[in-house]
This record gives C-alpha cells, sequence and structure tokens, in this order.
C-alpha cells in the first residue's frame, strides 16, 4: 500500500485498513469536540515528501498540551492510538519542522480589502487575504529547534495601487517536546495591528486602522 509522496493517507482502522483519507502538503486539518472524525484515524502512511505533525489537542488553553509526535517522510505508523485520540495534524515539505497557520481579519471601522504578507527571515513569503481561512508558513528546521525566528509582516490594499497599511516583524518560537508555537511582540510589531493565538499553531492577526 502506498501514497503519493505529497500526501498523506489516514485509516479509520489500525495497520492500515478500514476507511482512507487523503491530504495534501501544506493542509493543516484540525478536528474540535463532536466532529464527525475528531479522534478516528487510527493509523496513516506518509508520503516521502512531505512529515506529518500530529496532536492530542488543537487548543491553546487546555489544562495540558496534550501529545504531540512528528512522523517522518515515507513512514507507515499502524497504530495511533499512542496520540489519545487525533485532533489536529499538519502536513509540510520534508524539510520544514512546524507551520505558523495565520489569517488576517480586519477591524469594524475598515471598509477595503487587505492582503497580508509573513516573511520569515530567510524563508519564502506566505500570503493570506481578509476574508480567508488560515493558510500555512512553513518554518525550516532550525538549530537548536526551540530558537526563535522573525518574521516580517506587511499588509496592503489589495485594490490597485495596493498602498501599503501596516509593516512591521514578530517573532515566533516552537516548542519540540509539545509543539506548540508561541509569539513574541517588540517594539517592531505594526502599532495598527493586533495578535491573538487560536490554538496551538494558529493566529489571527486584525488590521485596526490604516495608520
Amino acid at each position: 500500500m502506498s501514497v503519493d509522496s505529497q500526501k498523506v493517507k489516514f485509516f479509520f482502522g489500525k495497520n492500515c485498513s478500514g476507511e482512507s483519507f487523503e491530504y495534501s502538503r501544506g493542509q493543516t486539518v484540525r478536528f474540535n469536540a463532536g466532529d464527525k472524525w475528531n479522534d478516528r484515524f487510527m493509523s496513516c502512511i506518509v508520503g516521502s515528501a512531505v512529515q506529518c505533525n500530529i496532536w492530542e489537542h488543537n487548543e491553546i488553553d487546555t489544562p495540558t498540551p496534550g501529545k504531540y509526535a512528528l512522523l517522518q517522510p515515507g513512514s507507515t505508523t499502524n497504530d495511533l492510538t499512542f496520540i489519545n485520540g487525533l485532533s489536529k495534524f499538519q502536513i509540510l515539505p520534508r524539510d520544514f519542522n512546524y507551520a505558523i497557520d495565520f489569517k488576517i481579519e480586519k477591524g469594524s471601522s475598515l471598509t477595503k480589502e487587505y492582503e497580508m504578507t509573513l516573511i520569515p527571515y530567510q524563508v519564502s513569503p506566505a500570503k493570506n487575504t481578509t476574508g480567508h481561512d488560515y493558510v500555512q508558513c512553513p518554518i525550516p528546521k532550525l538549530t537548536p529547534p526551540e530558537s526563535e525566528i522573525v518574521c516580517q509582516v506587511s499588509c496592503k490594499e489589495t485594490a490597485w495601487p495596493g498602498a501599503t497599511v501596516a509593516n512591521g516583524s514578530i517573532y515566533f518560537k516552537y516548542s519540540p517536546s509539545t509543539g506548540q508555537v508561541s509569539f513574541r511582540k517588540t517594539e517592531g510589531f505594526p502599532h495598527n495591528m493586533a495578535i491573538k493565538q487560536d490554538d496551538n499553531t494558529s493566529f489571527i492577526f486584525t488590521l485596526n486602522s490604516e495608520q
């Protein structure tokens, strides 16, 4: 049994049996309590060009962070019960360690649409626009793994001429033991933006004004 090199195949049964579902590189999937597939996946096959981060919980405010594991490229896991019920996973290129999932929202006084760009140091940028769901911004393997990485934050109007309305920086840090991602703001963070952590890797940026 195999899977496309850019995908991960999950199964409802152990030993890669039963109904299966495939997910592709760049996807972050999270299930909440009561969701049909929450805690249902029992085994999986990881494509050779990707790796998969998996979590027991997806909430940032649970009493404990829950279990976390990194499934290596080309691996087969015949029994996922060690994770105590799979609630979230990220599928990343094999040379990356984790991803920042982010989206951009706008304050109630703003009527235009905006595009936000997140640019980690020496990494390709990731873009998202208001009104869209989370997108991944993959972070490469750092030494040591829990090192901070600085990211440029830029926001512009989507309509021509695309005037820049916010620009600055923010720091992110990953815990290799829990898979939790945290952020640190400094004076370089855009004064007209806010950030809120939504789950263990997801962040909501809000543009409050154009000045």
